[in-house]
């Protein structure tokens, strides 16, 4: 009960104050947030059931933040559809992009990369990637590029426990990865 009264009240947060009252969170400006995108040229899919690309929507997410918007436009244009950990890590050594990445499901990773204003691109839900925002002792924060427009808080242990499971029971296997370049400069926030 305790741990769902701070959860309300974080959220509350939030929505009220703005993200400044989290003192981790990335708050990605909705001009910057990279919704999924997909192809039209898949003619043996039909529409609906195209290949997303939540990992490269994910991963210009986080370029979107580093202000490497030339790199991001190039990676938009250049990469789509489905895409695995070690397929992400061999783009962006060929392009030249430092990273640094957990497969092990390390929470002091997330801790780390949320510490450090990073966020992070990690698999979760099933089938799917998102960015992480905020990791803590009570939740962490999750932006899902098929909903831009919120953010999601998911208890700790709970999180925890859908990231390390294993991809066959739905699981984010425990991979997260983040850009190694200076933190963004928090955006201001409006009184």
């Amino acid at each position: 009960m305790v741990k769902l009264k701070q959860l309300l009240i974080a959220g509350i947060l939030l929505l009220v104050i703005g993200a400044s009252a989290l003192p981790h969170l990335l708050d990605v400006p909705s001009e910057l947030r990279t919704p999924n995108y997909t192809l039209a040229e898949y003619p043996w899919f039909e529409p609906g059931d195209r290949p997303g690309s939540c990992v490269h929507a994910s991963t210009i997410t986080l370029m979107n933040m580093h202000a490497m918007d030339e790199l991001a436009a190039w990676w938009r244009a250049t990469y789509h559809s489905g895409e695995y950990g070690g397929g992400l890590q061999a783009k962006l050594t060929a392009a030249g992009v430092k990273f640094a990445v957990t497969e092990t499901g390390d929470a002091a990773f997330l801790e780390w990369a949320c510490r450090n204003r990073l966020g992070a691109v990690i698999f979760f839900k099933p089938a799917h990637c998102v960015n992480l925002v905020d990791f803590n002792d009570e939740y962490a924060v999750i932006l899902d590029n098929n909903s831009t427009e919120r953010f999601e808080m998911i208890p700790r242990e709970e999180f925890l426990r859908r990231w390390r499971a294993p991809y066959q029971q739905g699981g984010g296997t425990g991979f997260a990865l983040t850009l190694v370049y200076n933190p963004p400069t928090p955006w201001p926030t409006t009184p």
